[in-house]
Order: C-alpha cells, then sequence, then structure tokens
C-alpha cells in the first residue's frame, strides 16, 4: 500500500521532510532536536517509516531512503523549500553536538536555502577533513559537490577564486589515487578563465602545470611539455617560496620527461619533503616511485632501494596493503635493474601474489612488467614476451596505464622481440616507440634508440650509419 500524506500528522511530515532535506545519515537525538517528537509518536513513526522503505535505520542513526513513492514524494519536496532550511539552520546554530558541526551537514542545508557560496565553502572544508583521515573517495566526493554549487554563481572575485582551489585540489586527488580524469580537463579549463577574470597569474600558473600533468597522462607528450614549459616559466618570473614549492613536483616531471633524471630527482626530492606526514592513502604514491626510479636510472641504487623501502614500510605501518604492494613491486624492479637477480624475485613473487589478492591492478601490471625484465634478463625470451603482452593488453584494457613509456630498457626488449620475429604488442609496437624515442624529448631514451639503429646498421653491414647513429 502506498504511503500518503494523510497518514502522517503535520510534525511527522516535517520529521520527514528534515531528513529528506539533509540527504545524509542522522542520529535521532539530532532529529528529535530539530523536529521535536514525543516518545512514543517518534516510536510508532519510525516503524511505520521504516516498515514502507520511507527511512533506513541503522543502531542511532536514521536516513530518508531514495525512491519515496507518489504524493507524499511530492508532499515533502513542496515543504523542503529554502524557508526551511534557513529555519533547520538557525536551530542548528543554537545546538551543543559535535554532530552539528558537520560541513557536509551544513552544506546541504546552506545550498537549499539558496547559499550556494556558503555550501562550496563548507564542501571544501568537509573535503580537507576527508583528506587529512585518508578517505580519498569521500574528498573527491566533497570536491565535485562544491564545484557543483560554484558553476552556477561564476564570475565574481570570491566564487571565481574558491572555484579555482577547489578545482585544483579536485585534479590533484584524482592523481594521487591514480585514477581517470572524467571532468577535468573541462574544469581545468573553467578555473583558467576564472583566475584570468582575477588577474590571479599564481592560480594561472599551477592550472597550466595541472593541464600538463592530465596531458602527460592522456598520452600527449608534445602538448604536455609545452604548456608544462609556460607554466613553470610564470613560475619562475613569480619566483616566491611557496609557489616554487607547489611547482617542484611539476618542474621534476618536466625533467624526467627530458630524461634529466639528476635534475629530476633534485626536484622529486624536493616535493616530497613538503608531504604532510600524516595520511599515507592520499600521500603521493607517485612521488616517491618517480624519485626511486630516478634514483635507479642514475646508479644511485642504495638511496632508490631507502626511498622505497621506506614508502613499503610506512605503507605497512599505516595499513595500507595496496600502496605496500606497489612500493614492493617498485622496489624490486630497482633490485633487478642493480643486479640482485633473486631478490628481485622474491619480491616479486610477493607482490604479484598480494596484488592479485587485492584486485590491485596497478600493482599487478608492475609487477608482471618488472617479472618480464627479469625472464628477459634471464634469456627466457619467448616467456618474456607472452608476460609483457599480457600485462601491456591487461593494462590498456583496464586503463591502468597510459601508453608513455619512460621505461630505458623497454626499447632493447621489444628490439630482441622483434628480431626473434615475435607479433607486435598491441599499445606497444617496436618501430612505433622506436620513432617516438628517436624523435622525442628524452635524451636517455633517444641515445638507446641510435644504439639499436647503429646496431641495426652493424647486422646490415652499413657501417656510415653505425657510426652517424653512434
Amino acid at each position: 500500500m502506498e504511503m500518503k500524506p494523510s497518514d502522517f500528522s503535520p510534525v511527522q511530515l516535517d520529521f520527514l521532510s528534515t531528513l529528506s532535506i539533509i540527504e545524509e545519515p542522522v542520529s535521532l537525538d539530532l532529529l528529535v532536536a530539530l523536529v521535536p517528537l514525543a516518545p512514543d509518536s517518534l516510536v510508532s513513526l519510525v516503524k511505520k517509516a521504516e516498515h514502507f522503505g520511507l527511512i533506513r535505520h541503522s543502531e542511532s542513526m536514521i536516513q530518508i531512503a531514495p525512491g519515496i513513492p507518489g504524493k507524499l514524494a511530492s508532499s515533502l519536496l513542496s515543504r523542503c523549500t529554502p524557508e526551511f532550511a534557513d529555519a533547520l539552520l538557525a536551530k542548528i546554530e543554537g545546538l551543543d553536538s559535535p554532530e552539528v558541526s558537520s560541513h557536509s551537514l551544513r552544506a546541504n542545508l546552506s545550498a537549499r536555502s539558496g547559499r550556494s557560496f556558503e555550501a562550496a565553502s563548507l564542501e571544501k572544508c568537509a573535503a580537507k577533513e576527508s583528506m587529512d583521515g585518508g578517505d580519498a573517495n569521500s574528498t573527491i566526493r566533497h570536491l565535485q559537490k562544491a564545484v557543483g554549487y560554484l558553476i552556477d554563481i561564476l564570475g565574481g572575485p570570491e566564487s571565481d577564486s574558491l572555484f579555482v582551489s577547489v578545482v585544483l585540489d579536485l585534479s590533484h586527488t584524482y592523481y594521487l589515487m591514480g585514477e581517470g580524469y572524467p571532468e577535468i580537463p573541462q574544469l581545468l579549463d573553467m578555473a583558467r578563465i576564472a583566475a584570468e577574470r582575477l588577474g590571479d597569474e599564481r592560480s594561472q600558473a599551477l592550472v597550466s602545470l595541472h593541464v600538463g600533468r592530465f596531458f602527460f597522462l592522456s598520452d600527449r607528450l608534445a602538448d604536455a611539455l609545452d604548456i608544462l614549459s609556460k607554466g613553470l616559466r610564470k613560475v619562475n618570473e613569480l619566483g616566491d617560496d611557496d609557489i616554487l614549492s607547489q611547482s617542484a613536483e611539476f618542474e621534476g616531471l618536466y625533467f624526467y620527461l627530458h630524461g634529466k633524471y639528476r635534475e629530476a630527482a633534485e626536484l622529486f626530492d624536493k616535493a616530497l619533503h613538503t608531504v604532510p606526514e600524516k595520511n599515507v592513502r592520499l600521500f603521493n604514491i607517485f612521488l616517491p616511485a618517480n624519485l626511486g626510479y630516478c634514483y635507479a636510472l642514475l646508479g644511485q641504487f642504495h638511496r632508490s632501494i631507502g626511498v622505497l623501502d621506506s614508502s613499503l614500510r610506512r605503507a605497512q605501518l599505516c595499513s595500507e596493503p595496496c600502496l605496500a604492494t606497489f612500493f614492493r613491486s617498485i622496489l624490486a624492479t630497482v633490485l633487478i635493474m642493480m643486479g640482485k637477480m633473486d631478490d628481485g624475485l622474491i619480491q616479486l613473487k610477493k607482490a604479484k601474489q598480494e596484488a592479485a589478492s587485492q584486485d590491485n591492478k596497478l600493482a599487478l601490471f608492475f609487477t608482471q612488467r618488472s617479472m618480464a625484465l627479469y625472464l628477459f634478463l634471464r634469456d627466457r625470451l619467448k616467456d618474456s614476451y607472452d608476460l609483457m603482452a599480457e600485462a601491456i593488453h591487461s593494462a590498456i584494457g583496464d586503463k591502468t596505464i597510459s601508453r608513455q613509456n619512460t621505461w630505458p630498457w623497454l626499447l632493447n626488449m621489444l628490439y630482441a622481440y622483434n628480431k626473434l620475429g615475435f607479433p607486435p604488442i598491441e599499445g606497444l609496437d617496436f618501430e612505433q616507440e622506436m620513432e617516438k624515442s628517436l624523435n622525442g624529448p628524452n635524451v636517455h631514451l633517444r641515445g638507446v634508440a641510435l644504439r639499436i639503429r647503429a646496431h641495426q646498421a652493424m647486422l646490415r653491414g652499413d657501417g656510415s650509419n653505425v657510426v652517424r647513429n653512434l
């Protein structure tokens, strides 16, 4: 039987309307403070509403259920006016309870009362709390809600400034999670326009850096380097310590993509020391990983292992097994690079087992790719090829990685596969990777590619090209 508004008293409808406008789970104590109900009436209402699927009730928390039918839904909606939300906010301000300090709770009511800027500000505060607590998914949800509140009120200095800040936080949080960027390009462009309206050169520079990083992750290397270069030029013109610190990781990425690992390592190390010690989950996992790779590529293996082992242990201490597995897979790669094959294999096997049990696609990709390197160095080329093909196929299908290659030894592996007549790996064709390396900005990769071209010329008996490529 469908419940109708006439099945409830006015105060009971106020109770349900309050739940509807708040949206999130709240305690019965808070609800009774906002809409006083006699104990018998409260018990009767909760039982009836729960029986008909109008609310969700667990322990001392209660929440409105989705999909309330027909006339009752219309009645509750008509009651949830801006004035009703304002009245609830006024009552909340007079209560002494930790629950009413919830930024999210007050944001919902502020939005329903038409105070979009205040709602967005509260959601940004809620996102900060979630980030400090290590809850990345909640951080993203709050930031997305803040964006939604601000989009329709852009154009004023306060709303434009808050919008730029929220979008940069959202872009950074997606990056930390290693997740897709469905709406980020458009939002960053809107943030750029807002920063230009403000005449805020600092924000314009930071937006450019975020766009450049997005282009890199989208396999648009030329575009990435171009806009990173422009953003970093503006950063250096501004020149103050704060923005130089904020941009250190981006500048490190710029040098890393050019194969200038010494400069990149210095900047990654600088950026790493600006990261707060708390909340491991939102710790930038790519920062210590890139720093560890830079040290390894410079032959500074002890420093590489120090960074990666420290990150692995920190993740374990903070009960973050997926992060620990990610760092273990990279640590294994460095051990193999430095010739500690048996130690590397032990770590790879453990990382693979952990990644599979966690359904940790990113760590599994790194583990499989490194295992293919191990097999390659053990002269098990067919096994190496099969595993590399499987890893790349799965990673591209899952959108775990971009197709941008920064592994200098990968060209040697693809060259060996090519000489043996193995079919090209989808998304990782040898000749295409050679052309990208020869024509790309990475001096390290270009050197590897030129050495391979010289070897090919030597096999053809083309001495002049051997000398030219070397």
